[in-house]
């Protein structure tokens, strides 16, 4: 491996290249991915499909056939649902654990793909391994920001609770009705950026985490200077893909349509759905491998973990022949010749 050659400032156009690049080149990075979002949208929808199923069942137990309350043990209404239909707790915990496997899925995807572009750009010969993936770096990230995520939002609801308290007292009172409604306003817009801020922090800290082979301590504060220095380039390549991920939705989308009441029509239309979710895993694995593969650029010239370029070969110099008359150049008389 070339040693490296310091910090470098990665343009935004070379680093989207080099993502795209990165990503077209590592077929199995992309089959982990669209493998990842499948397994996580299955075991999302299903979880989501049963416990609402189960709560509504319950619901209906409950308004319907109401259970009797002891007065001792007091009664609310997660209590009487679980009461009403005893298989919602369980349900709820299956549904907890499906949950988790899928941010599991996400999680290898995302860690071992990372450590691969890391090593592929720092110049060395690089495979997708799960072995490899080191995912006792990026889990101690997760548990942090699941504290950072809470107290977020409980600094959240009480930043646009006290607001909305002083805007629904101004709206009863009559007075300055224009500034409650602007400080509420401007409450919901603080804690909007402060959710994408910490989204943004999250993602380049398991990036960090995981090119670096560092703690989640150090993978926070590495992620809050690479955005302090790059903050216009992260967003936008955020933005930028975010953009190539939706239009690649609405295209696989289009095929949702109705295609007739009988049972052709029906078996078309599920057929298209599946197409079009299929078309659109597959677009997002490639979108999101190619985004990550772009912040991996950004993160590694910003480390100076990219290999110095090889010094240019000296220039050699052009050859100099010496060249000698084959003939004379001297006037020839016409006399001599006889």
């Amino acid at each position: 491996m070339r040693p490296v050659a310091g910090p470098i400032h990665i343009p935004f156009g070379q680093a989207v290249s080099r993502g795209f690049s990165l990503a077209w080149r590592a077929p199995g990075a992309l089959a982990l991915a669209f493998l990842a979002d499948l397994g996580s949208a299955i075991l999302e929808i299903g979880a989501a499909t049963s416990l609402t199923a189960l709560s509504l069942v319950s619901l209906f137990h409950l308004l319907f056939a109401p259970l009797p309350v002891d007065p001792g043990t007091g009664g609310g209404l997660l209590r009487s649902l679980i009461r009403a239909e005893p298989a919602l707790a369980p349900a709820a915990g299956a549904a907890l654990v499906a949950l988790l496997l899928a941010l599991a899925l996400r999680l290898v995807w995302f860690s071992a793909t990372t450590r691969l572009f890391a090593a592929r750009l720092s110049g060395e010969t690089a495979t997708l391994s799960l072995y490899q993936a080191r995912l006792e770096r990026t889990v101690p990230v997760v548990g942090l920001f699941v504290a950072i995520y809470l107290a977020l939002f409980f600094y959240g609801a009480a930043l646009v609770g006290s607001t909305a308290a002083l805007w629904s007292h101004a709206a009863r009172t009559g007075r300055h009705g224009a500034g409650a409604s602007a400080s509420l306003a401007l409450a919901l817009v603080v804690a909007l950026v402060l959710r994408l801020a910490v989204d943004l922090l999250f993602k380049l800290s398991l990036l960090r985490a995981a090119a670096a082979d560092v703690g989640p301590v150090d993978a926070l504060v590495g992620a809050g200077q690479l955005a302090a220095k790059r903050l216009g380039a992260v967003v936008g390549l955020v933005l930028v893909f975010a953009f190539f991920e939706g239009a690649a939705g609405v295209v696989a989308g289009a095929g949702n349509v109705f295609l007739g009441a009988g049972r052709a029509g029906i078996a078309l239309a599920v057929a298209a759905r599946i197409l079009g979710g299929l078309v659109a895993a597959l677009a997002w694995a490639y979108f999101s491998t190619a985004e990550l593969g772009a912040l991996v650029t950004l993160d590694c010239g910003e480390r100076g973990a990219l290999p110095e370029p090889p010094a240019p070969l000296p220039t050699p110099a052009p050859p100099t022949l010496e060249t000698e008359p084959v003939l004379s150049t001297e006037v020839v008389h016409t006399a001599e010749l006889h």
